[in-house]
C-alpha cells in the first residue's frame, strides 16, 4: 500500500537538542494508517520508532519471564534505576552501560523493565536492534554482578504497575548509532513525572545518579 505526505510540521532545536517532525500521511480509503511522528536531533541524526517496540519482525523466542513463579508482592518496594558494570572499570564510557528500571520481588529475584540487545542470523534490519519485550522477571544477585543500585522511590504495587502500563507507550528507535536503553529510560522516567509517580527532583536525581553510578571507578 502506498501512502504520500501530506503535510509536515517541524520545531526547530539547537545542534545535539531534539527537533520533533510531525508527518501527516494519507492514505486510500479503507486503510489503517497513523500518523508518525519522527525525532530528529541536531545535525541530522533521525530518531524513527520502530514497529512494536522493535518486537515486530523478530525473530527467536522472547526472554521467559519468572513473574508465574515469582509474582510482584502486593507490598511497597523500593524502585531502582539498575546500572550495569563496565568490563574495566578504570577505562569506560557510562554511555555503554545498560540501564534497567526494576524492583526486587524476592530476594535475589528481580522485575525489570528495559530495552535488551536483540541480534539473530536470521532476523531481518534492522538486525541487531533494541527491543521492549515487555516487563521480565528474573533471578540474579546484584551484588555478585556488580551492577550499582541508584534508588529512584519506594511505590505500592498500583504504583508499579502503572511503570509497566507506562512502559508499553515509550517508543524503542531504528539504531541510529546514538539513541540506546538509556534514553529509552529516561524517556520512561519523564512520563512517570508527567502522570504524577515521581516529582521533578525524583527524575532529576535519579538520571543524575545513573549517569554518574560509576564515575569513581573510572576516575582511579
Amino acid at each position: 500500500m502506498s501512502s504520500v505526505i501530506q503535510s509536515y510540521s517541524s520545531i526547530p532545536g539547537p545542534p545535539g537538542h531534539l527537533t520533533q517532525v510531525s508527518l501527516t500521511y494519507h492514505c486510500p480509503p479503507n486503510s489503517s494508517f497513523t500518523p508518525v511522528t519522527v525525532l530528529q536531533m541536531g545535525e541530522g541524526t533521525s530518531e524513527v520508532p520502530m514497529p512494536e517496540q522493535g518486537r515486530a519482525n523478530s525473530t527467536g523466542l522472547p526472554p521467559i519471564d519468572m513473574s508465574w513463579c515469582f509474582p510482584d508482592p502486593d507490598t511497597s518496594l523500593t524502585v531502582y534505576v539498575l546500572v550495569s558494570a563496565p568490563i574495566d572499570v578504570t577505562k569506560f564510557d557510562p554511555r555503554d552501560l545498560h540501564w534497567s528500571l526494576s524492583w526486587e520481588v524476592q530476594p535475589n529475584v528481580w522485575r525489570h523493565i528495559n530495552v535488551l540487545y536483540h541480534e539473530r542470523s536470521d532476523q531481518p534490519a534492522p538486525n541487531p536492534r533494541l527491543v521492549f519485550w515487555g516487563p521480565l522477571t528474573k533471578m540474579g544477585d546484584i551484588a555478585i554482578s556488580g551492577e550499582r543500585r541508584v534508588p529512584v522511590a519506594v511505590m505500592t504495587r498500583e504504583m508499579r504497575k502503572r511503570i509497566e502500563e507506562l512502559a508499553w507507550t515509550v517508543p524503542v528507535i531504528y539504531p541510529n548509532g546514538q539513541w540506546n536503553c538509556q534514553n529509552w529510560l529516561v524517556d520512561l522516567l519523564g512520563r512517570m513525572q508527567d502522570c504524577g509517580l515521581i516529582t521533578d527532583e525524583i527524575l532529576n536525581k535519579a538520571i543524575d545518579g545513573a549517569r554518574n553510578a560509576h564515575v569513581s571507578e573510572n576516575a582511579k
